[in-house]
Parts: C-alpha cells; sequence; structure tokens
C-alpha cells in the first residue's frame, strides 16, 4: 500500500516537472521573438532620413514647429517640415539617400515621411520635380488623396488650382487612390486627376509632346540639373576608380568637379530680397536686403491682414528709387498685418521677399467737443495711414480749415515757398488726404482753424511718409 501510494507521488511529480520545462520553453521562444525583430522588418533600428536645401532663388521660406524661417543654403531639414517658394524663385531639396526634391515659383512641399524604407513628400501647392534615387523603399508623392509613387527616377507632380496630376520623364509612376486598382504612367504620359482647362483628358492617359517640353521652362531648368549631376557623379565615379598621377589631369577633374558642384547646388550667393520689420513709434518700420537682383523700377511694399500679399491685390506703396532699403509704413490702428517687398519690373511684381508680420502701435485720439459753437480751443491732428489724416476739433470753425503741408517744419498759412494747403469750407470737415507735391519722402503736417485770410488756431505737428 506505501508503495503504490509513493509510485503515484512520484508519478505526479515528474509529471509537474515536465509541464514546467515545456511552459518555459515555449515562453523563452515566444521572448526571444518578440524581443529579437527580423531581419527584414522595415526601419527597425534605423534613423529618420535627412536633407537639406542645396539651392534657393527668390524668398524660400521652410516651417517647423508651427513657425516659418528664411531658408537659405545649407539649411537641415527632418521629417515634418514644410518648404515654400513664396514667389518668384525655385528650390532645390537634397536627401541624405542622393534623391532630390525640387520646387518651382509659388510651390510649397511638406516632409511627411522620411523612414528609411517608406518616403512620403506632400506637394501642398505648386509643381514639384523629384529625382528619385535606386532603392528598394517606397517613394511616394502626395497630392491631396492621391499618391504617386515611384516606380523610376523622374516625375513632376502638379497641384494647381486647375491642374492636378502627373507627368513621367524617366521610367514608371504608380497612380494611387484614384480607382481600385494601380494605375501605371509610363515614361512620356501624364496623367490628370484634375484639368479644368480640359476635361476631356481628365483620369486619361495622355502623350506628352515636344511642344510642351519646348515650352516648360521649369522642366528644362529640371533636365540641366539631371544633365549636370550625372557629369558630376561620372566624374567621382571615374577619380574613385582611376589613380591618374599627371597633375595636368587632375587639375582638369577637378576644376570640372567644382565647377559642376557650383551649378548645381552651391551658387555663390542666394538671390532674392531678405525683410525685416518692427514697430516704431507712428508706425512699421520696414528694412530690407537685395542680394543678387536688379532693381531698375524700384520696390513695391505691400500689405495685408492674411500671409503673402500681393499687388496687385492688396495695400501697397511704391518706392521708386532703387537704391531705397527702408520705409515706415505710418500705422495706428493696433492690428497686426503681413508685410512683403518686391522687385517692381515692367508694371508687375516678380520676385517676393520673405513675409513679416508685425503689430501696428495704437494712438489715442482725444475726445472731440462737437456741441461746443464757441471759438476754437484747440486741435489735434493724427495720421491713420498711407496719405491719410483726420483730425478733432475742441470749439467750432465756421469757415473750415486749411491744412497746410511740406517738407520744411512748421508750414503756415499763408503758405511760404514749398508749401502747400488744402480748403476745407464745411465745419463738419475731419479727414482730407495727401500728396507728395515735392516727390517722395518725409511731410510737416498741420491743419488749422480758418479765419478768412489766416489761420487761427493750428494743430499739433505731425510727419507723414509720402
Amino acid at each position: 500500500m506505501t508503495e503504490q501510494k509513493t509510485e503515484g507521488t512520484n508519478r505526479k511529480l515528474v509529471m509537474w516537472t515536465l509541464a514546467i520545462i515545456i511552459f518555459g520553453g515555449v515562453w523563452y521562444f515566444t521572448r526571444i521573438n518578440q524581443v529579437v525583430a527580423p531581419i527584414n522588418s522595415p526601419d527597425v533600428g534605423q534613423s529618420l532620413i535627412a536633407g537639406e536645401i542645396a539651392f534657393a532663388e527668390g524668398a524660400v521660406e521652410y516651417k517647423r514647429d508651427g513657425t516659418w524661417t528664411r531658408a537659405e543654403q545649407g539649411t537641415a531639414l527632418k521629417e515634418g517640415d514644410a518648404i515654400e517658394v513664396v514667389g518668384v524663385g525655385k528650390a532645390i531639396i537634397n536627401l541624405d539617400d542622393g534623391s532630390a526634391i525640387r520646387l518651382n515659383a509659388n510651390s510649397a512641399v511638406t516632409l511627411a515621411s522620411l523612414a528609411p524604407s517608406n518616403f512620403i513628400i506632400a506637394n501642398n501647392k505648386g509643381q514639384v520635380y523629384t529625382r528619385v534615387a535606386k532603392s528598394d523603399r517606397v517613394f511616394e508623392v502626395k497630392v491631396d488623396d492621391v499618391n504617386y509613387r515611384s516606380v523610376g527616377t523622374a516625375y513632376k507632380t502638379i497641384n494647381e488650382e486647375k491642374i492636378k496630376g502627373v507627368e513621367v520623364y524617366e521610367s514608371k509612376v504608380k497612380v494611387l487612390g484614384v480607382t481600385n486598382t494601380e494605375l501605371l504612367v509610363e515614361q512620356g504620359n501624364k496623367y490628370y486627376v484634375v484639368n479644368k482647362d480640359n476635361k476631356k483628358i481628365e483620369k486619361t492617359l495622355v502623350k506628352i509632346t515636344q511642344t510642351e517640353v519646348d515650352k516648360d521652362e521649369f522642366l528644362k531648368w529640371n533636365k540641366a540639373q539631371d544633365s549636370a549631376a550625372a557629369v558630376s557623379n561620372e566624374n567621382k565615379t571615374t577619380a574613385s576608380e582611376t589613380n591618374e598621377s599627371a597633375s595636368e589631369t587632375s587639375a582638369v577633374k577637378d576644376d570640372l568637379k567644382i565647377e559642376d558642384e557650383v551649378v548645381i547646388q552651391k551658387p555663390a550667393e542666394i538671390s532674392g530680397i531678405v525683410l525685416t520689420g518692427k514697430q516704431v513709434s507712428g508706425g512699421i518700420y520696414l528694412s530690407w536686403k537685395v542680394t543678387g537682383l536688379e532693381t531698375p523700377n524700384g520696390f513695391k511694399v505691400v500689405k495685408s491682414a492674411e500671409k503673402n500679399p500681393v499687388y496687385p491685390g492688396n495695400d501697397y506703396q511704391y518706392l521708386s528709387d532703387s537704391n531705397v532699403r527702408s520705409y515706415k509704413w505710418v500705422l495706428n490702428t493696433g492690428s497686426s498685418y503681413y508685410f512683403r517687398v518686391c522687385q517692381y519690373v515692367d508694371g508687375k511684381c516678380m520676385a517676393y521677399s520673405n513675409n513679416v508680420y508685425v503689430k501696428a502701435p495704437v494712438v489715442e485720439i482725444p475726445t472731440e467737443d462737437t456741441a461746443s459753437t464757441d471759438a476754437v480751443r484747440s486741435l489735434s491732428l493724427v495720421s491713420v495711414g498711407e496719405s491719410k489724416v483726420t483730425w478733432k476739433i475742441n470749439g467750432y470753425s465756421k469757415n473750415g480749415f486749411k491744412l497746410v503741408y511740406s517738407q520744411n517744419s512748421s508750414p503756415t498759412y499763408p503758405t511760404r515757398d514749398g508749401d502747400k494747403y488744402q480748403y476745407f469750407s464745411e465745419p463738419e470737415t475731419r479727414s482730407a488726404n495727401l500728396d507728395a507735391f515735392e516727390g517722395e519722402g518725409e511731410y510737416y503736417v498741420r491743419v488749422c482753424e480758418y479765419l478768412g485770410g489766416k489761420c487761427g488756431v493750428y494743430s499739433n505737428q505731425i510727419k507723414v511718409s509720402l
């Protein structure tokens, strides 16, 4: 009886031991598979790809953490950054994997994903040309809800009001998001999801004509960059594979290599206009630096409550002097505005500066004693922006007002040499617009009670830029 009980106990002990060993083995191998990722798992242990601004022409800006900043050659970029060519200009973004993203004028992208196995570039607006380095990873340019996946090397995506789509210049591109199946656009073809100018070719494969190629300045510029890049890469490969010792031959190769790099990526200076602004007494002071641009017709300074003010379309001041580099915009509204300066050529704006966003000061306007018909006790004059001035009165001026202004201090009526006046016979008049009768510059302004042939009480004197 005792032997049977002992034998049963031993059997249970063996079974429990086996169960523990089996459970432990299963747990161990499961844990190993969780901790050690498979070799082919995408992006495990790999850093995100980065990039940089390799070329900038005109006003190029980038946004990081909600703040827009002027971009310069060599500006480092990372996943999530947005880049925009504001107005006339171009930009080249080089990625670490050897790919290049080139932006036309009025174009913008966001580096949505730079994971090593999955690049996604959002074409926010305009025309974007991508030269894709050969690799196994996914490279897509996204326009709204449509993705254009590279199956080759060179294509242009368009995101404009009237046209949205892709043009393929080398190899193929997959279009994802238009239909339930993948659409393949081969070299020499274009596919427009939207074409408001020609509805017949929407969502249809169409050949790119030679006439279109010849007229496309952005495409021709890109082809020149591609050709120069190919020559540069060929030279680098040749230099690494050969060991020529002749100093003359070596010097020729070095010169060619340097020249190619300068043309493609490293211009001596970034052309454009860089604008700064600040609040000052009586308005906003703007100053700018011009690099690599001719400005024979001067500048337009444009203002708007919205970003990217333009001419024509928004408030502006015209500065005809090509050497001027600053301007005080008289504003006393207390509101904030965006400002830009543009290169003015043949009646239109060409290259624009970056945006600056500045809050205008506030000027307290005295309370007017409108009920009084007594003699004028005081007048208070202020500028309310651009060429307009307004005034308040304590008292009553039955003969109206004389507004006097000059580039010399303390203008009067009767006028001196160099003074000018405007007469307002209505006692209720409270505003006027000035003109730059002696040319652009600072003008001293006063308003006075008119007594018939002479002035009585004068207002304070203000200075206005006209």
